[in-house]
């Protein structure tokens, strides 16, 4: 998706505060290019330590409320082999899919996902806060009749429903966080990708998830970590 010109400012401000260097190749930012249709596409990039561009991949994509959909289906696809399945570009995605960001599997640690919600996911809800204040203001001083209210009502309905969307997908993050999980790569991706199923669409992430939660894979690092916290 393309992020707002005032959005990408707020990030930015917010990388440099906190140090480019700890999202740098870990947190990406997915660009729409092209004309809708079938040959439209999407160009997949990660920020390097200057906060530019770095090109990783380009595939035509089916584009669904201002959200990549197609490009982890063809990654999935590209990154499954036999009966071993390990996306390294993992999509987080709201209810709604209005907004989405993507990790790189190989860049994860202990800090990410606080670093996901606190660069990108709780400006975002601010700037979509102040925008549905705005909303209300215009509409208080339109009066209670005519287009322009009529107008108004639906764009605050809009946003409204944004922002429970957005406020759905920050709190599936945190709870993702909030387990304080070390990833591990002798883990595999499936065990990796698991604490993240509320946001990943991808049926397996859930599946081990509860096979984690159920007992299995004891051996992995994944497990272990859970069972110290007594959340197996």
């Amino acid at each position: 998706w393309a992020e707002e010109d005032e959005a990408v400012r707020e990030r930015g401000r917010l990388e440099r505060e906190a140090s480019v260097e700890d999202v740098s190749g870990t947190i990406a930012i997915a660009d729409t290019a092209g004309p809708a249709g079938p040959d439209r596409g999407a160009e997949i990039y990660w920020p390097d330590e200057n906060g530019q561009p770095n090109n990783i991949d380009w595939l035509p994509v089916r584009h669904n409320g201002g959200i990549i959909c197609g490009f982890w289906d063809n990654h999935v696809k590209r990154y499954s082999k036999s009966r071993r399945k390990a996306p390294i570009y993992w999509l987080l995605q709201s209810s709604k899919k209005n907004y989405a960001l993507w990790l790189y599997y190989h860049r994860l640690d202990k800090d990410t996902l606080f670093k996901a919600l606190t660069i990108y996911v709780e400006p975002k809800l601010r700037l979509e806060e102040g925008r549905l204040g705005q909303l209300r203001t215009q509409l208080a001083g339109v009066g209670s009749t005519g287009r322009e209210v009529k107008q108004l009502e639906k764009q605050l309905e809009h946003q409204e429903s944004l922002m429970a969307e957005l406020y759905d997908f920050r709190d599936k993050l945190r709870r993702a966080a909030d387990l304080n999980l070390e990833p591990d790569l002798n883990d595999d991706v499936v065990l990796n990708i698991a604490p993240l199923w509320e946001l990943v669409p991808w049926n397996e992430a859930r599946k081990y998830w509860e096979e984690l939660k159920a007992g299995k894979y004891e051996w992995s690092s994944i497990s272990k970590q859970l069972r110290e916290r007594k959340l197996i």
